[in-house]
């Protein structure tokens, strides 16, 4: 859950970003999003 609160908090100060640096880091927040779901998902498992 804190992932999605720093997620947030990132995704807001993207938006004073310009466009281009804007869609990169979105694109890599994605991925840190994505990972680390995943890694959540794997400890539930466990």
């Amino acid at each position: 859950m804190e992932y999605i609160i720093i997620y947030l908090q990132l995704a807001t100060s993207i938006c004073v970003l310009p466009k281009c640096e804007r869609k990169r880091i979105e694109r890599l927040l994605l991925k840190i999003f994505l990972v680390t779901q995943r890694i959540n998902k794997h400890k539930k498992n466990f």
